[in-house]
């Protein structure tokens, strides 16, 4: 997440808010799959530039940062799901 927020050039706040919510999403969702913590990751990364930056990059950037990794609608689908745990409380 560090590197991907530098080659990005996001804001410290930005890279700050994603490991939150990775944080949180870890803390209520028992045995996350290693495979999927880099989508995890990513998606936080992702949420956390729509809110926190300007000139956020394009989910299709994050896509390409996984280096085929996941989709587009997998990180979408992980945006939902991140969404509705972290949310409820």
């Amino acid at each position: 997440m560090m590197e991907l927020a530098t080659d990005y050039h996001l804001k410290r706040e930005t890279l700050h808010y994603a490991v939150n919510y990775v944080d949180r999403y870890l803390s209520r969702v028992q045995d996350v799959e290693k495979e999927k913590l880099q989508l995890v990751g990513v998606t936080a990364l992702y949420i956390a530039s729509k809110i926190e930056e300007v000139y956020a990059p394009k989910i299709g950037d994050y896509s390409r940062a996984t280096d085929g990794g996941f989709s587009t609608d997998q990180i979408k689908e992980m945006e939902k799901t991140i969404a509705k745990v972290t949310l409820n409380k």
